[in-house]
């Protein structure tokens, strides 16, 4: 329950996925499929029931323009480690649905992309002793616009900078503080790409400044450096590390707050000590922050991995991951421990 007096149980976990992807020589589709579910045996308040459903497509105009699309529904219940869910009663079912398109060009070594999306985010109810809690006032639409430009010096480096401006708009005000929580927002990156294709370096990385600002001037901005990744480092045939990180700022319903910087970095590193046996370990570092002292959170957690390659279709694994999450209050505070046994089949 992300709390300080611990409770254990053990759960049968089912994640069926399905992928479908054309091959073609010009334009593209692709439409995915993921699901999870979990039943705890003691604490059914806990079971994930969670549905993905993604379309994506690529129109190639000419040789060097092309358009890209997505549409896509999930719902999923909230984890209890987010901001704002609570450690105690049901969970509230996150739904969200996107839009995305993205028109790209290539002049030569540039490349420009002008893109834009929508997301309606809803929460559902929650229920506690008996206790029934709306959860409409969370409710809220995200358009954002980008433009990102790119300069390619070799297939497997390029740099880029990129400029997004975002809004979100709430139909409530809070239940908390009877404080609408719509706001406007701007992210700038510059960073490196090192593409998909190299056998040393792959993904990119990149660094810049985000803010976003509320509607009401009665809560405060929240701004401060953003830092992302995704990139994997093949350091020889047997080992690779792999760098993620992500920024933003999250929305929160906390009285007076009007909103928190999330940040998170971590690092993995995979190590085959057979052909068919590959070990990982893994640290990530997770902060929420409002710059107010009023929520000032961090979570470090730790992972080890042994996956066994059966055959091609057929892989055994086991992982165990642990948690220190330190927040404002001792009665915030909280240490866990997972371990998972199971099997991927793959056909």
């Amino acid at each position: 329950f992300r709390a300080p007096n611990a409770a254990s149980d053990g759960a049968f976990d089912l994640k069926p996925s399905t992928r479908l992807v054309s091959n073609w020589s010009r334009h593209a589709l692709e439409f995915r499929g993921t699901s999870s579910f979990s039943f705890y045996d003691e604490f059914d308040s806990e079971n994930d029931k969670s549905y993905l459903a993604e379309a994506r497509g690529r129109l190639d105009i000419t040789r060097r323009t092309n358009v890209q699309a997505l549409a896509s529904y999930e719902k999923a219940p909230e984890s209890r480690s987010a901001l704002d869910a609570s450690s105690v009663g049901t969970r509230s079912d996150q739904t969200i649905e996107r839009g995305e398109l993205a028109l790209n060009h290539r002049f030569n070594r540039l490349s420009l992309q002008i893109r834009g999306s929508v997301a309606d985010f809803a929460y559902g109810e929650t229920q506690n002793l008996g206790v029934t809690t709306n959860n409409d006032d969370r409710d809220y639409l995200q358009t954002e616009e980008t433009v990102r430009a790119a300069w390619e010096f070799k297939p497997t480096f390029s740099v880029f900078t990129e400029v997004a401006v975002n809004q979100r708009d709430y139909d409530e005000v809070a239940s908390t503080d009877l404080i609408n929580r719509s706001s406007d927002g701007q992210r700038y990156r510059v960073g490196v790409s090192f593409g998909n294709t190299g056998q040393i370096l792959r993904g990119e990385v990149s660094l810049g400044y985000g803010v976003q600002t509320p509607d009401d001037n009665r809560l405060e901005a929240i701004d401060g450096l953003i830092f992302d990744a995704n990139a994997t480092w093949r350091a020889s045939d047997l080992t690779s590390f792999l760098l993620t990180a992500r920024s933003d700022v999250t929305e929160t319903s906390t009285p007076n707050v009007g909103g928190s910087f999330s940040r998170s970095v971590g690092l993995e590193v995979r190590h085959s000590l057979r052909r068919y046996l590959v070990a990982s370990a893994g640290l990530t570092y997770s902060t929420q922050d409002s710059e107010d002292g009023i929520i000032d959170e961090g979570e470090l957690r730790t992972t080890l991995g042994l996956e066994y390659y059966a055959s091609r279709e057929a892989v055994l694994f086991g992982r165990y991951a642990h948690s220190s999450f330190d927040a404002v209050g001792s009665g915030s505070d909280y240490e866990s421990d997972e371990v998972h046994l199971g099997i991927r089949i793959r056909r």
